[in-house]
């Protein structure tokens, strides 16, 4: 129970922090991406707080855009265990033009890559890893690729 507290007191503390760059820079669109470490289409606690961020901010989940990229991004075989965690925000679901999760061959992550393609690079780049480290996050624009 100590850990679940703390894990939704870190979340509020962090989307908190978030909007509040997000208010600072409010003439820009906004894309948020990274390793959530939560499954947002659960009933935990936290996936609620993340859900009820994402609604009251105005912003759209990329994998709801591209229903078909709503898959797995952490798979660990060896634990048997897989889920998608790995998650992509924007405030104008327009400027996104598509998204897709790799499953590459040689991968030395649990988590798969998610490549975005944009239409327009106007925001402010926030990568959010509350607790594990970010996950591969490529960006298309303009033929250019911009990853981390």
């Amino acid at each position: 129970m100590f850990w679940a507290a703390n894990r939704l007191t870190l979340y509020t503390h962090l989307l908190a922090d978030i909007w509040a760059w997000r208010e600072h820079y409010s003439d820009c669109e906004c894309f948020i991406a990274g390793d959530f470490n939560i499954v947002l289409d659960s009933k935990d606690a936290v996936a609620e707080c993340v859900t009820s961020f994402i609604n009251n901010c105005s912003l759209v989940r990329c994998d709801d855009l591209f229903y078909d990229q709503k898959v797995d991004t952490y798979v660990n075989l060896s634990l048997c265990q897989n889920s998608q965690i790995d998650y992509m925000l924007v405030s104008k679901a327009s400027d996104v033009a598509n998204i897709f999760v790799l499953d590459p061959d040689v991968n030395y992550s649990h988590h798969f890559p998610v490549i975005a393609d944009f239409c327009s690079l106007k925001f402010y780049l926030i990568l959010c890893h509350p607790i594990n480290l970010i996950s591969s996050l490529c960006i298309n624009y303009a033929g250019t690729s911009f990853c981390c």
